[in-house]
């Protein structure tokens, strides 16, 4: 019987596999992570100092006007969303200060602060509608989902990957106990972190949610000024965006009300 391949060969070939696949899901994970670092613009640190220091002078409202400008600039930080959260609760705007606290959420799930003032505006609201929120026992199993953002579940499911193909890699050489065992667990947390970061991803990418940034907003049966009035949401409330059309969003409420909103009177997270 005749080897068409030899050993060599299938190293080789198998090198070229790890790092292909490797190299794909990186990409595939970048395009779903947020932007996190500062754009290639020199003004957007100093734009920063500036809203940060017209905050400490009390000037909120040039202060949220410079961390908007420091957002335009394509720079997602939970920080930033903080700060100019921090500046509509001052000013006495829930439903912009709940909008950002949202976004920051997403950068920054462990901040006590955050949470504080989330909570603060929250209380803050009109409009008390029920929500489905999920049982205490899946918060409590699934910890890591809720614990981490986007980007740290992405980190660890690369290291996860990297962990798993290397040692593979290793296996073709020398083949040990330890070194299945550390595959094993390794392959675990892959397939863990990896269902938790595309469950994730896709709820922050897909699932629309929004917060009406008025004082109050006309809910109607229909895309338009001329249907019936539904009932009316105020400052704060927040939904899910069930579809879109040129100035209209058929939206959907926690306790299953539906109904279209302007979009001039909300702002999607």
């Amino acid at each position: 019987m005749t080897c068409i391949m030899g050993n060599k060969e299938k190293i080789s070939n198998s090198i070229f596999l790890y790092v292909t696949y490797f190299i794909l899901i990186f990409l595939g994970i970048h395009c779903l992570t947020p932007k996190t670092i500062w754009a290639i613009t020199e003004k957007a640190p100093q734009l920063f100092l500036e809203a940060s220091q017209a905050y400490e002078n009390g000037d909120y409202k040039t202060a949220a006007a410079l961390y908007e400008s420091v957002l335009d600039a394509d720079i997602r930080s939970g920080m930033i969303y903080y700060n100019l959260g921090n500046c509509y609760v001052k000013l006495g705007e829930t439903g912009k200060a709940l909008l950002n606290y949202r976004h920051a959420q997403l950068l920054l799930p462990r901040d006590g602060d955050l949470k504080f003032n989330l909570q603060y505006v929250l209380d803050q609201r009109k409009d008390k509608i029920e929500t489905r929120d999920r049982p205490p026992i899946a918060k409590a199993f699934f910890f890591w989902y809720f614990w981490l953002s986007l980007k740290e579940l992405s980190f660890i499911f690369l290291m996860a990957n990297l962990i798993f193909w290397c040692v593979s890699l290793i296996l073709l050489y020398k083949n040990h106990h330890t070194l299945r065992w550390i595959r094993t667990l390794s392959l675990c947390l892959l397939l863990i972190f990896g269902i938790s970061l595309g469950t994730k991803a896709y709820r922050q990418n897909f699932i629309r949610q929004g917060v009406v940034i008025t004082s109050e907003a006309t809910v109607r049966s229909g895309n338009g000024p001329n249907h019936s009035a539904l009932f009316v949401l105020h400052e704060g409330a927040e939904f899910k965006v069930d579809e879109e059309t040129k100035g209209w969003m058929k939206i959907r409420l926690g306790d299953g009300k539906i109904g279209w909103v302007s979009s001039s009177a909300v702002e999607v997270i």
